[in-house]
């Protein structure tokens, strides 16, 4: 008599357990997230039943309903932020997804460790080798099956009809192992294989996962075979009252008679799917509260292991160099301005004001085009759950530079998702290698340009870090040699160009000895092709008490320094120089460049609705710096004169509150002055007056 493989009985009894074990448990629950892309109706019938089982069990669950046109980063950047949700054990993106996602992609950017699918490449690989952490829920739920009904397998010929990532090739490797339901000598067959109903004629057991209604017959069963149909089909019935029925992919009614055990469809291995993925999940949720030293190592390897690969296939990327753009030699160049948030489309306005006013002609020719893009605020950014939404990264990529205000980036607790800087975000993905910042005060005889490296250091990894266990977090610092080369190179490059003697390399490299002394060394490489310039290194503590010691802060250059110290550094320097809000910034690359304001979005203004009066100097700074770049650099000059006159005569005051003028006015002052015949006489007045001999 054939038995009846009843996997909705079998999976009751695994859920009843599961039940108890969370019954006896006290504290927060285990947390399930569930992602569903699109409008499938299979899939939107699977998750309502992981939904309601969730429920019973006593796992939370967190569903996320995606449209089908959500695009690769925007799903990807919702499950960096479930890795980094502690109350999420488990996440599972339902498959399949559009055609325009990469599901493999997907996959690989699910933490190993919340992956209770079980479809990471790092839990394949335990698999296969025999230490599994998450096996795949319907190839685990067919083990699970055959343990319940204590079905032989040891020394059986299994074949699996089937070859996918999800069923075949794990249900292949699960019963290849050394174990209790294991140890088959094991056939995988596909589409390809020849004479197929003869290979399946000789296995004791039939794993069907092909996905054709009632692809396996009567005559390529084995008597007294045990089958197991994974697939799960409909085909039209005009007696049911939905016009079709489910079916599998074994032709149930005439293969029965003949086996020795065989599962139902419906009710066979679909309920043992939901069943596992309860089991792993709640495994995962153990894993996470484990103390187990082991426990915690492994975890930590697996999640590493992704980021180092992420990185090993950037360096391959850094070293297919591009030649830096020629804008002498193109007819028109697109100026983006992106506003930005807070007060970024106030200051903003004003240096877009005085790049329309100052490139008049080369605007009236059409040589000059100004793109204005939207999708910068938080709020837009919130809402795609990326540092810049794909359709704003596009908009961005059709320019040649880009004029970009404040931006707010979240911080821990407060109301936004956990999304990266939209400043990090647009140097990495516009490759803007070298943030370069001038610095001068002829007073103090200070002539300072900073080259700081943009895009990796310890800012680059800054979503990726994680809590190893609740008592100890750890982030990232990446120095690769092609980024660092290129930064460097390109400071020395300035100090040649420019007549400047000196450039200073500033790490810690005595203490972090990796990561900085990669710089260091690289520097010192770089230093030997250039003779005639003198290259000395400092550490980052006693370099920012040099920039304000009288005796040595003028005898500094070019600067170069990884990302973080450059961060230090530069911030400190626009202080000397009057504040941060005096300073712009060039973010520098081969096909594209960058001009912003040193200074955040400043929220408070915005509550205290002072906005009009926030100072856009250092907006009109960037503006200036973006002139020269695009090879106008008689305009920058007198750019950089007006500014420095404005800021020493101070017929206007500017204080951030009524009391003082507002942007527009400071902005109108610039402009007035710029156009002034007399700007040469002036500034060179205003330097003589600030000259120790003058008083």
């Amino acid at each position: 008599m054939t038995t009846r493989l009843d996997g909705k009985a079998t999976a009751e009894a695994i859920v009843h357990e599961l039940e108890t074990q969370l019954a006896q448990h006290s504290g927060r629950a285990p947390g399930l997230a569930v992602v569903l892309v699109g409008n499938n109706p299979a899939s939107h019938a699977y998750v309502k039943t992981k939904k309601t089982m969730c429920s019973r069990v006593g796992i939370q669950s967190f569903d996320y309903q995606l449209p089908d046109t959500v695009s690769q980063a925007e799903l990807e950047a919702l499950i960096h932020e479930l890795n980094g949700n502690d109350h999420v054990d488990g996440i599972l993106v339902q498959l399949p997804l559009p055609d325009h996602i990469d599901e493999a992609m997907v996959i690989n950017t699910i933490s190993p460790t919340k992956d209770v699918d079980g479809f990471h490449p790092y839990n394949v690989g335990q698999l296969l080798i025999g230490k599994p952490a998450f096996r795949p829920c319907t190839p685990y739920g067919v083990i699970k099956l055959l343990e319940h009904y204590d079905i032989e397998t040891t020394g059986k010929h299994a074949v699996v009809v089937g070859r996918s990532n999800i069923v075949g090739k794990p249900m292949a490797a699960l019963l290849v192992q050394s174990s209790a339901y294991g140890n088959c000598t094991v056939t995988i067959a596909h589409s390809r294989t020849q004479d197929l109903p003869a290979l399946v004629r000789q296995a004791d057991i039939v794993v069907a996962a092909i996905g054709k209604a009632h692809f396996i017959t009567a005559d390529m069963i084995k008597p007294g075979a045990v089958v197991i149909d994974v697939g799960i089909n409909s085909i039209p019935d005009a007696n049911t009252p939905k016009g079709y029925r489910l079916v599998g992919d074994v032709d149930t009614d005439a293969v029965a008679p003949i086996a020795s055990a065989i599962t139902p469809v419906p009710g066979g291995v679909g309920p043992m799917t939901v069943a596992m993925l309860m089991h792993n999940t709640i495994d995962a949720f153990k894993q996470r509260e484990s103390t187990s030293r082991s426990a915690v190592l492994e975890q930590a390897c697996a999640r590493f292991k992704p980021i180092v690969s992420k990185q090993l296939d950037r360096v391959e990327t850094l070293l297919k160099t591009s030649a830096a753009v020629d804008y002498s030699a193109q007819k028109t160049i697109t100026i983006g301005v992106c506003y930005g948030d807070g007060i970024g489309p106030e200051i903003c306005q004003q240096a877009q004001r005085f790049l329309e006013h100052s490139l008049g002609s080369a605007v009236q020719s059409g040589r000059i085009q100004f793109s204005i893009i939207d999708g910068l605020t938080i709020e837009n950014r919130a809402a795609h759950k990326q540092a810049i939404p794909d359709s704003v990264l596009a908009q961005l990529k059709a320019c040649d530079v880009i004029l970009k205000g404040p931006t707010t980036t979240p911080q821990k607790g407060d109301q936004w998702p956990n999304i990266e800087s939209a400043n990090v975000a647009m140097r990495r993905e516009l490759d803007l290698y070298a943030c370069v910042r001038p610095i001068r005060v002829p007073s103090l005889g200070i002539d300072w340009v900073l080259y700081r490296e943009n895009t990796e250091g310890s800012y680059m990894l800054g979503s990726h870090g994680f809590h190893v266990d609740p008592t100890v977090g750890i982030d990232f610092t990446v120095t690769t040699r092609p980024g660092s080369e290129r930064l460097i190179r390109a400071a020395f490059e300035h100090a040649k160009t420019n007549g400047r003697s000196r450039v200073t390399i500033v790490t810690k490299s005595n203490i972090v000895k990796t990561t900085d002394g990669l710089f260091s060394a690289i520097a010192k490489e770089i230093a030997a092709e250039y003779p005639g310039i003198q290259c000395d290194e400092w550490y980052i503590d006693i370099m920012t008490a040099n920039l304000i010691n009288p005796a040595t802060q003028s005898k500094f250059e070019v600067l170069a320094m990884p990302n973080l110290y450059g961060d230090i550094l530069s911030d400190e320097a626009a202080q000397i120089q009057g504040g941060v809000g005096t300073a712009g910034s060039a973010n520098i690359g081969d096909r594209w460049a960058m001009f912003e304001a040193v200074h955040g979005s400043a929220p408070r203004m915005i509550e205290e609705n002072r906005a009009q009066y926030a100072d856009p100097s250092s907006m009109i700074k960037a503006a200036q710096l973006l002139l020269s770049h695009i090879g106008y650099p008689k305009e920058a000059k007198q750019l950089e004169q007006a500014m420095t006159v404005c800021s020493l005569e101070k017929a206007l005051n500017l204080t951030g509150h009524a009391d003082g003028c507002t942007g527009a006015q400071w902005a109108d002052y610039i402009m007035e002055t710029y156009d002034d015949p007399q700007l040469s006489t002036r500034y060179d007045t205003c330097l003589r007056a600030l000259s120790p001999s003058h008083s």
